[in-house]
């Protein structure tokens, strides 16, 4: 539920109806209620969102690459000059939502706050489901999109490294830069995944290899699945379950520390990756995302244009006999970091040898 109750100071048994409180009172409670929910919203992605931007294009200026030049026994000979040099752009989309909630002045006058909260509650929901929609497309699709953004023309959104001819600061064991592919199609189906065989050694060292490689104590991967990997995720020999927080366990039970603000289910730990079912990734795909370096940045409004930022209660009309209140909600979602995470299909092979398709919901 909202907190429309807590904000306004009452409980539901010390008024009924909004003309109980008075309308403006109310409104403008309205408004406080969908701060807490925006505050929400942004603890809730940050394992996807490193945070906010107004810009809709920025440079990705890459560590470099290279040895340091050594210059001998002399102390006066003088080393050359380098400089920085790979980069990328990355682009990022800004997309008005809004929506009306509309009644007749009557209806309106016998609203209750029950009524009030129940409609609250609609809203947010639906604006939750429509940045997981957003989060999830602007990851799982592996095709550049261009967006048409009515102020700076079309520009190009990058997705996760996706062999588009970027190269890459060379990973550990190379010597020079190179183009990556964060997308995969295993050659098991999900009935196959083993020990030897699973997404886990697939997208692990795919994301590590740009972070110095896998450590000795392990590094925070999350990988985030489909209800049909659990068995066989669990099934795997160096899975350790996450214990539930209200069970005392005994002192020869091996358990994963629990790991808090996590989509899903985390239920465990397995070849130095958190393991999470989440409802909302379909049948046969997975992401793995490193909880240190979040890949995608979220685009908003300038401050300069005046318009807020997150859920707000932009306007109240009234046109007799209606009288509506409108909601809107300004983002867009675009990866900044190409290497921080990593998709994957366990088809089979279904569409041939690294032929990922994204799933269909979330296709752009």
């Amino acid at each position: 539920m909202s907190s429309i109750y807590g904000v306004l100071g009452v409980t539901d048994t010390e008024a009924d109806y909004v003309t109980d409180i008075g309308r403006d009172l109310v409104f403008d409670a309205i408004n406080e209620v969908l701060g807490y929910h925006n505050a929400d919203m942004a603890a809730a992605t940050k394992v996807f969102v490193r945070g906010e931007t107004t810009m809709y294009q920025m440079k990705w200026l890459a560590p470099g690459s290279g040895l340091m030049t050594p210059v001998g026994q002399d102390p006066m000979a003088p080393g050359p000059a380098v400089r920085r040099y790979g980069e990328w752009t990355v682009g990022f989309p800004l997309t008005s939502y809004e929506e009306a909630f509309s009644a007749s002045r009557t209806g309106l006058a016998y609203m209750t706050l029950q009524e009030l909260d129940a409609h609250l509650d609609n809203i947010m929901e639906r604006d939750i489901r429509r940045h997981r929609q957003a989060i999830l497309t602007a990851l799982f699709e592996d095709t550049a999109f261009t967006f048409p953004d009515i102020i700076h023309g079309n520009i190009t959104l990058p997705r996760l490294a996706n062999t588009d001819g970027t190269l890459y600061p060379e990973v550990p064991g190379a010597t020079v830069e190179a183009e990556d592919n964060h997308y995969r199609e295993s050659t098991y189906t999900v009935a196959l995944i083993i020990d030897t065989a699973n997404p886990l050694l697939d997208l692990r060292p795919e994301i590590l290899e740009h972070f110095g490689g896998r450590q000795t104590t392990g590094t925070d991967i999350l990988y985030l699945h489909g209800s049909d990997q659990t068995p066989y995720l669990e099934a795997l020999t160096d899975y350790t379950p996450v214990g539930d927080v209200q069970v005392t366990y005994g002192a020869d039970t091996d358990l994963a520390r629990f790991l808090a603000g996590i989509p899903g289910r985390l239920h465990g730990r397995c070849e130095g990756c958190w393991v999470s079912e989440w409802a909302w990734i379909p049948d046969t795909y997975g992401i793995a995302v490193h909880l240190d370096y979040p890949p995608l940045l979220r685009r908003v409004h300038t401050a300069a244009s005046g318009l807020p930022r997150g859920l707000t209660l932009v306007a109240r009309e009234s046109d007799h006999p209606l009288e509506s209140a409108y909601y809107s909600d300004s983002f867009g979602y675009g990866v900044y970091n190409r290497l921080s995470a990593a998709c994957i299909e366990v088809s089979g092979g279904a569409n041939g040898a690294e032929a990922y398709a994204p799933p269909a919901a979330y296709a752009e």
